[in-house]
């Protein structure tokens, strides 16, 4: 117990080190981050209750395919610990990735052994993709950092062959879809797993059938509501498959794997177990080195984000606004996002009024722009904001310059 105790503490401190070096610089808090936060805040508010989340990134004309709103929730009791505050509550964030070491080490422990334990755990503290992806505010994120928890119950139900364990299984996986639909996947192996290499009553196989429809049941419910429409919307995407998924440019995004690379790990450390600890030691020394060096290189940009931008500029575009308000105005960012998102949540947590309605009816407009000409832009925002005369510009850096306009 001693010796998971020291490990733990050693792999947890690791965990936080490597995604603290540089965080404000590589965090990503832009569209999706602040829409989410937007929708959580609502929910909050209103002390509402919703089935439907986020869409997911393929649709048909403006037909969408909808995953569940488990994401907003589960982001809701980090954004208070962390006061609403983007960078406080991503943080939170990560120290709950660091807390989710422990399901994820006794898990493989009691599935494995403690060799297949330490080595998953360097795995999730160390594989560059699962720290680019614990640092900020995303559903394939959120579904990532909680699957350590079935890992957990898959342990506990090999130790101890108890139903209760393999029903926790389903039912969590059945939560976890609820985040992102790549889960699928996961759920299909887990399937394998217990009903091909692992003998099962027909007590358990049932219970485990029935735990992951229960567990992915709001989505269930809003489809028995609302006539099967993410069913018949999937249909319509099968009808016009080449319309909605092959897209030119399109490149296949790393993220569509994180939770289903978590459990090819799982299943790959018990075969390279052999390595001593000795070995295995030095390797997690030398990669928590190499990885703080290379981490430790300062971004121009945030981790996904538009080049040369990152959040402190947006901290720096929301100051110059709140110090420059005016009335009746909206604002766009030419750069990444139109509609300006995240400025729009920074003022509403500063409880900043006066912004618009719409962009047809605002007197003056803030335009966060790169170096082009902003009026022969094609977004709506702002070439209807004509006739305009430019008030005032400040310069954020070399690339980005906040204007503001007056309709005349």
């Amino acid at each position: 117990m001693k010796k998971d105790y020291s490990f733990l503490f050693i792999i947890v401190v690791l965990y936080i080190l490597v995604r603290s070096v540089n965080f404000t610089r590589h965090l990503n808090f832009s569209s999706e981050q602040a829409s989410f936060t937007l929708k959580a805040r609502q929910l909050l508010e209103n002390k509402k209750i919703e089935l439907i989340g986020p869409p997911i990134s393929w649709r048909y004309g403006e037909r969408y395919f909808f995953q569940g709103s488990i994401t907003y929730y589960a982001m809701i009791p980090l954004l208070i610990l962390g006061n609403w505050d983007p960078i406080v509550s991503s943080y939170m964030m990560v120290l709950l990735g660091a807390i989710m070491l422990v399901p994820l080490y006794y898990g493989a422990k009691l599935l494995f052994n403690q060799k297949s334990a330490e080595i998953l755990s360097y795995i999730f503290c160390f594989f560059p993709l699962f720290i680019d992806y614990s640092r900020f505010f995303w559903n394939p994120n959120l579904q990532l950092i909680f699957t350590p928890i079935i890992i957990l119950w898959m342990g506990l139900f090999k130790k101890y062959q108890k139903t209760i364990f393999l029903f926790l299984v389903s039912l969590f996986s059945g939560i976890l879809m609820l985040f992102h639909y790549q889960f699928f996947l996961v759920i299909l192996g887990i399937f394998l797993y217990y009903f091909f290499f692992n003998k099962l009553s027909l007590k358990q196989k049932i219970t485990f059938i029935i735990g992951i429809p229960i567990g992915f049941s709001p989505l269930i419910v809003f489809e028995l509501r609302n006539q099967f429409y993410n069913l018949n919307t999937l249909y319509l995407f099968i009808l016009h498959f080449n319309t909605v998924f092959i897209k030119k440019n399109q490149t296949f995004s790393l993220y569509y794997l994180l939770s289903i690379l978590l459990f090819i790990f799982l299943f790959i450390s018990p075969h390279i177990s052999h390595i001593s600890k000795k070995i295995l030691f030095i390797l997690g020394v030398v990669l928590c080195v190499i990885i703080t060096i290379c981490y430790s290189v300062v971004p121009s940009s945030g981790f996904g984000m538009a080049k040369n931008w990152n959040y402190g500029m947006e901290l720096q575009a929301h100051e110059i606004i709140k110090k420059n308000l005016v009335s009746n105005y909206n604002i766009v960012n030419l750069g990444y996002d139109t509609i300006a998102i995240v400025q729009k949540y920074l003022l509403i947590k500063d409880n900043i009024k006066g912004l618009s309605d719409d962009y047809y009816l605002n007197k003056y407009l803030y335009v966060i722009t790169n170096k082009q000409d902003i009026m022969k832009n094609p977004a709506y925002e702002i070439n209807t904001f004509t006739p305009n005369r430019i008030i005032n510009s400040w310069k954020l850096n070399d690339k980005y310059t906040v204007y503001l306009l007056e309709r005349l």
